[in-house]
């Protein structure tokens, strides 16, 4: 009898053991809150990362200009032709001083030589033989394959939020790739700037960046995902669960002194992580917003649980 008595007892401890542990509101969030619990908006940092779909557009390459004004006495190169590191390209003779002559006058030839290994471009020579270059004149383009530019484009006006973030320097920032047989490339690159034009008459913004490419891995055309890797200071960043959409518009429910919630619309710009959002817009560091449950939530009505 006194075993079926412990039994009976046993059972009722065990039911309600479980009852109480899938009450609503009760279960434990990774960030310590409960279902139905708040979070207070705090600013921190946060290392961010997106991906973009991009492609080898060309060769790095630089100007070839002429460091000195005067007659261009001598072209050493020929059209596209693959130079080394010191070659000599041209060689620029100064206005003649009147009181030196001959030897004396020759001694004046600036010689313009390769800075590396390269190829000098179809637009050679922009000057002919024997005719008179200005200082800074462009002489010809020595491109190289040891870096290659990739373009890659940033829709939904992201790219433009880029540019109008106060003290940005786009410059700054990590880029990683990735190939197309998906593996990661073994150098990181920096991005040079924004492209030509914005695309497809979209608010799509395309960029460029250099990468290193001595072990030639990339080749013109080649397709590629360029990874965005920066770090955002000082940003509001809420978890994803936290929000909702309606109509393509995001919201959260900030909950006042008297635990009203109020459905409020947020924009948000970037992603940390698959968890996290980056709001820009919508809410303030001290906003207290519902962090779980918010299925349950109504707008205007009190949030329990709390």
């Amino acid at each position: 009898m006194k075993t079926s008595q412990h039994a009976v007892t046993l059972i009722l401890f065990v039911a309600t053991f479980g009852f109480t542990a899938c009450r609503p509101f009760a279960q434990q969030q990774p960030d310590g809150t409960k279902n139905g619990g708040t979070i207070t908006v705090q600013s921190k940092s946060a290392t961010v990362k997106q991906s973009y779909p991009g492609r080898v557009k060309r060769e790095q390459f630089i100007y070839v200009n002429s460091p000195v004004g005067g007659r261009l006495s001598a072209i050493a190169v020929n059209y596209s032709q693959l130079v080394r590191q010191g070659d000599a390209l041209f060689q620029v003779e100064p206005p003649a001083d009147k009181e030196k002559r001959g030897a004396e006058a020759s001694d004046k030839l600036v010689s313009i030589k390769a800075p590396f290994d390269g190829r000098l471009s179809i637009n050679l020579p922009n000057v002919p033989q024997g005719k008179p270059v200005r200082k800074e004149a462009t002489l010809a383009y020595l491109l190289t394959d040891n870096t290659m530019v990739v373009e890659f484009d940033v829709p939904d006006g992201r790219g433009i939020a880029w540019m109008n973030e106060p003290g940005n320097d786009l410059r700054n920032w990590r880029l990683e790739l990735i190939l197309a047989d998906q593996a990661k490339y073994p150098h990181n690159g920096k991005i040079l700037g924004i492209a030509s034009k914005i695309h497809n008459e979209t608010t799509d913004l395309g960029f460029e960046a250099e990468f290193p490419n001595q072990d030639k891995l990339l080749r013109l055309g080649g397709k590629c995902t360029v990874v965005v890797d920066r770090v955002l200071k000082d940003s509001i960043i809420i978890p994803r669960r936290a929000t909702f959409e309606i109509s393509q518009e995001r919201y959260v429910y900030v909950v006042d002194d008297d635990r009203l919630a109020h459905r409020r619309k947020i924009v948000v710009c970037d992603e940390t992580d698959e968890e996290s959002f980056v709001v820009t817009m919508g809410l303030k560091v001290g906003d207290r917003i519902v962090a779980n449950g918010i299925a349950q939530v109504r707008d205007g009505e009190k949030v329990d649980g709390l």
